[in-house]
């Protein structure tokens, strides 16, 4: 996968100083040919990042954090403690969001978080705001949107920088993904795929509670010498993904029940502007949290923090 652009610091100060101007946020397309302006009314969506406080001061705790010897050593703070000492405070999130509201955007913050928020709205709004047009351009023999010049913020909001406001600096599927490649033909049971020799009669369905011989959680604590008192006691566990969750939790309560595993608790959040509809990770869904909960059957829960799309 192509990694999502990193946004830079404020480069530059726009004229009369009231006006940062992030100069790394354009894309370089002298080689691009342009198509033409963006339709006015497509919804943009975009990552605003907030500038931390005292950057110089939280790296040098982090680093102290691992340096024998020094006063900070293995004291790890926690989340309301780091919040407290380097965080960006709750009323500076405030002005950002209260400025992206009056661009007519719809701005969507996410809890316990005050260093990030998503916005979206008709790129007109976007542009408004930003003080830049958004055009298409054919590039490399992709045709892309982009913003035609750096944007820019009033330079008060202590903003990062901004993601989101093209199309090549985002998540790609690697072009030798299988979604890459669709089946072309089904014919017969039999499936016929770009470049590879026709494959066998398709196998039968399976049920969630089908018995296929595989490992089961008891073997794998044995396969890796698990300790009984070792099984995620006090611990709570994350997954990190995107789109549809629907019967994510079903699949694992019947897992649980199979195997005669606790019930652990379970949270799945979706953050974003766009509308879910991205149902091609389901089956990974299942893996992750079946396998995690079969590995860690005694955690206080397992949370899913999920964009949109």
């Amino acid at each position: 996968m192509l990694g999502a652009g990193i946004s830079a610091p404020v480069g530059a100060v726009a004229a009369g100083g009231t006006r940062a101007l992030y100069v790394r946020e354009v894309l370089p397309l002298a080689t691009a040919v342009t198509l033409g302006a963006t339709d006015p009314g497509t919804d943009i969506g975009i990552g605003v990042m907030l500038t931390h406080p005292d950057q110089a001061a939280e790296d040098r705790y982090i680093k102290d954090e691992y340096t024998p010897g020094t006063a900070a050593y293995r004291h790890w703070l926690s989340a309301p403690e780091y919040q407290a000492r380097f965080g960006v405070s709750p009323q500076a999130l405030a002005k950002v969001v209260a400025w992206l509201a009056s661009g007519g955007l719809r701005v969507v913050t996410i809890p316990n978080t005050t260093d990030y928020v998503l916005a979206a709205g008709p790129a007109s709004a976007v542009g408004r705001l930003l003080d830049v047009s958004f055009n298409q351009y054919r590039l490399a023999g992709t045709v892309i949107r982009a913003n035609d010049r750096p944007p820019s913020a009033p330079a008060a909001l202590g903003i990062f920088g901004f993601s989101g406001l093209d199309t090549l600096q985002a998540p790609h599927l690697n072009r030798y993904s299988p979604a890459s490649h669709p089946q072309n033909a089904a014919v017969a049971g039999v499936v016929a795929r770009p470049n590879l020799a026709p494959a066998g009669p398709r196998p039968a369905l399976v049920s969630p509670t089908s018995n296929l011989g595989l490992s089961t959680p008891q073997v794998l604590w044995d396969v890796y010498q698990q300790p009984p008192s070792n099984k995620g006691e006090g611990q709570t566990m994350a997954i990190f993904g995107w789109g549809v969750t629907d019967g994510t939790e079903r699949d694992l309560r019947i897992e649980e029940k199979e195997f005669k595993l606790p019930g652990t608790a379970f949270s799945a959040a979706h953050y974003g502007t766009e509308p879910v509809t991205d149902r091609g990770g389901l089956g990974e869904w299942d893996l992750d949290t079946q396998a995690s909960s079969g590995m860690a059957p005694n955690t206080q829960g397992i949370k899913l923090y999920f964009g949109n799309a």
